[in-house]
């Protein structure tokens, strides 16, 4: 059980790496080759989050979603839940590296 979150700790490293690597370079103007690389960061989330910590991933997208339920009036909070809800989950596909040692560090 170790050895599969030191191993999805590490893809979850490599894959946060391309995936800011990536964003910077398309601030910067470089487009296919940040898509390139926020491809390959985003792939390595997917397989860091089947090695461990896809359920800690969808905790922490609830949990940061729930405050669009919290701050905003009847009408608004079930858009400001969905919109919340789809930007924590871009964020946890471009940057899985806290899921994942948060997840280990529940299981070690």
């Amino acid at each position: 059980m170790e050895n599969r979150y030191f191993i999805a700790k590490i893809i979850a490293t490599v894959a946060t790496v391309f995936s800011v690597i990536g964003v910077i370079m398309n601030m910067s103007g470089a487009g296919e080759i940040a898509s390139t690389f926020i491809g390959i960061g985003v792939l390595g989330a997917f397989v860091s989050y089947v090695f461990g910590g896809f359920l800690k991933a969808i905790t922490n997208t609830l949990n940061i979603a729930k405050w669009g339920l919290v701050v905003v009036n009847f009408p608004f909070n079930l858009i400001a839940f969905l919109v919340t809800a789809i930007l924590a989950l871009c964020v946890m596909f471009l940057v899985p590296i806290v899921p994942v040692s948060q997840s280990a560090r529940e299981w070690a």
